[in-house]
């Protein structure tokens, strides 16, 4: 199942600092179970009508996955890409786990580079994880500990372009895809898992277009829609 939420986003300024921070505007939804080619195909069309070519700044913000940035590289070559500050930070996490047994002596390691992660961006982190590869089995004793690093430098490696967190808080932007998991939750798992509940990929299709204009409050859409079907 792949989702996508497209949003105008407000600029708001903290109250602690003063500083600018976009937050999420009016959300659009959409969700399918399809390819990634065809999804892909699916969103442009969808977000072009709904007004992203228009964009004075226009952000893709999203995880790991390949078909993503695949799709932002193809589609909008002068787009803002942003990974996903929270799928980055698991990574860390992960790392941190593997390398220190004590579980106060990994927080304290992850918290420190995380934070350094978002004030500074990636070279520094990657720099450490290089440097830890080469110190080898002296404090990377067992393979999942060499595994995490191995796996950590090949996210941040294959995503540092995207990592620049210091210069798009910066300019106010968002570095975080929680719109984007809430709809997964809200629009995908609260209306299609659930004790008892089965479904035909077509049903399913149809549940989900209509769960995602009542949530995008598209009540005209709805009504043609239902018109139709």
């Amino acid at each position: 199942m792949k989702t996508a939420v497209c949003f105008r986003a407000v600029p708001h300024r903290l109250p602690k600092t003063g500083e600018l921070r976009d937050r999420c505007g009016p959300q659009q939804y959409l969700a399918k179970e399809e390819t990634a080619a065809d999804f892909g195909a699916r969103l442009y069309t969808w977000a072009t009508r709904l007004g992203a070519e228009q964009a004075g700044t226009l952000v893709v913000l999203g995880d790991g996955a390949t078909w993503i940035w695949n799709l932002a590289q193809q589609r909008w070559r002068d787009a803002v890409q942003i990974l996903d500050f929270y799928h980055a930070a698991q990574y860390v996490w992960s790392v941190a786990h593997a390398v220190f047994p004590d579980a106060d002596q990994a927080a304290v390691w992850a918290r420190k580079r995380c934070r350094r992660l978002v004030r500074r961006g990636p070279q520094g982190l990657l720099r450490g994880l290089r440097a830890l590869q080469r110190v080898g089995a002296k404090l990377l004793p067992t393979a999942a500990a060499q595994q995490a690093v191995a796996a950590a430098l090949g996210y941040f490696g294959g995503h540092a372009g995207r990592m620049d967190y210091p210069g798009y808080r910066a300019q106010g932007l968002m570095i975080g895809s929680g719109p984007v998991e809430a709809a997964c939750k809200v629009m995908v798992g609260g209306r299609l898992k659930g004790a008892g509940k089965r479904w035909t990929q077509l049903g399913a299709d149809a549940v989900l277009a209509v769960r995602a204009l009542v949530l995008g409050r598209r009540f005209d859409d709805l009504l043609a829609f239902a018109r139709v079907t």
